[in-house]
């Protein structure tokens, strides 16, 4: 599998993997400590009906709804209109309007007139079909002869008070966050509801994230989190070297345990292939491949540089690597250590992390990120390609036992991979640093599971 192929798989997996792929239940069991004494059904922003849990206050007649098509089919050519479809209205629009049909009349020239509204992201497979598109929604309130073009903000004012449980759940979502949907995940308050969201790393850390729905404003606002088990996270891709300390970081937190956590690794990997030099030189490899490890080596010290740089300007500070002494010689030969490492480091933690960065340079809202992460995808598909390489050169020097332990060791790499995409970012950690939900990496990661498959066949 050649550099510029494996480009090609990489850009396949992230146009055809979408959040309807088959995703992992993500259900905590008993890291449930946090009781919450009721469930408040998850919201679909797929469906068209996605506002009809909202009241109205007094003296406002009715919104009227529409939204204007996917954001990633929007048409090339700014000249062309952008498609509107109309949405469920609440209340009754223009009812006590002096003249109705002046009303109703322009309360079409503002759904279809250039004007901003808010962006939605829809569930992956809602009544209007599988994809997870982002599309932008607008509102006309009416109230009496007013009638105005509204922001998401006015549409919350408008239906304040929050009556009912399932209005505040809709405004928790329409806010960007998100709650527990296998468990009770919301509990009514004097003043309010809180809404709990379990997040779980791939090593056990169990945090609880809160959200609090206003009843007089239906402002939503982080109330907190509670560690509920805290462990290493080590959930971040890429090539490791043997017996790494963890950092106890919770990545996905913020944007500075993020990108620190992140330039951590890319530091890390400098000494992995510092290692992997010298066991592929011990073991006579290919002068190709000696060539290939100290470019890499050298990308992943340009790859700690600027992730350093973006951990310093989001107000991180990454630790250095530090590798613990072994507690013991090790058993295995030297040419079945190697393919062990390399099929788990490389062959798939790589191959993912290639997958990932990919996705945070084309998904992430800031053009630095955007840039840096453009970049080092790049380069992580050719230490992708390399490890695949070594695997290949390895293969014939195993015994079929150790090929077979060595089969074992990637399949369970994957199902650890798997694990770790249960883990839920922050909101401003996947908006800004562009990493995938949970949803979408279930999918991303079956996608490139099947192609590497494929590949290999």
């Amino acid at each position: 599998m050649k550099v510029l192929r494996f480009r090609r798989l990489l850009r396949a997996v992230l146009l055809s993997a979408g959040p309807c792929a088959v995703v992992a239940s993500s259900g905590c069991g008993a890291d449930n400590v946090t009781e919450m004494p009721d469930k408040a059904q998850c919201i679909d922003l797929g469906a068209p009906s996605r506002y009809s849990a909202l009241t109205l206050a007094p003296r406002v007649d009715g919104i009227a709804f529409a939204t204007r098509g996917a954001l990633n089919r929007a048409p090339t050519d700014s000249t062309m209109p952008v498609p509107t479809q109309r949405l469920p209205a609440l209340g009754t629009p223009c009812a006590t309007a002096t003249d109705h049909e002046s009303c109703a009349k322009r309360i079409d020239e503002l759904l279809v007139a250039p004007s901003d509204g808010w962006t939605v992201q829809r569930s992956p497979c809602g009544s209007e079909g599988c994809g997870g598109d982002l599309v932008v929604d607008i509102a006309v309130i009416t109230a009496g002869d007013d009638v105005r073009i509204a922001k998401l903000d006015d549409v919350v004012r408008a239906t304040a008070p929050v009556e009912t449980r399932d209005e505040a759940a809709t405004l928790v979502v329409l806010k960007g966050y998100s709650f527990d949907c296998d468990m009770n995940n919301v509990r009514a308050d004097r003043d309010g509801w809180l809404f709990k969201k379990t997040s779980r790393s791939c090593s056990g850390s169990v945090t609880e994230h809160f959200y609090k729905v206003s009843a007089a404003t239906g402002e939503v606002a982080a109330a907190g989190t509670h560690v509920v088990h805290d462990a290493d996270n080590g959930c971040i891709e890429g090539r490791r070297p043997a017996n790494l300390a963890p950092t106890g970081v919770a990545w996905l937190s913020s944007l500075a345990a993020c990108f620190s956590e992140i330039a951590h690794m890319e530091a890390a990997a400098v000494l992995a292939f510092g290692v992997l030099d010298t066991q592929l030189r011990e073991l006579g490899a290919p002068p190709e491949l000696l060539t290939r490890t100290a470019r890499a080596k050298k990308d992943e010290i340009a790859h700690a540089a600027i992730t350093a740089r973006l951990a310093r300007r989001f107000g991180g500070m990454p630790a250095a690597p530090l590798v613990e002494t072994s507690a013991g010689p090790d058993a295995r030969n030297a040419r079945l250590r190697l393919a062990l490492e390399n099929a788990v480091e490389g062959c798939v933690r790589e191959a993912y992390g290639a997958l990932v960065a990919a996705f945070q340079a084309a998904h992430a809202s800031d053009a630095g990120v955007r840039a840096a992460f453009t970049r080092i995808a790049a380069d992580e598909a050719e230490h992708a390609e390399l490890s695949f390489d070594i695997d290949a050169w390895l293969a014939p020097l195993l015994t079929a036992e150790e090929q077979r332990q060595v089969e074992a060791a990637k399949a369970d790499a994957w199902l650890a991979l798997e694990v770790s995409c249960d883990v839920a970012a922050a909101p401003e950690v996947v908006a800004i640093a562009g990493i995938p939900s949970p949803a979408e990496a279930h999918a991303l990661l079956a996608d490139l599971v099947w192609a590497v498959a494929q590949e290999a066949a």
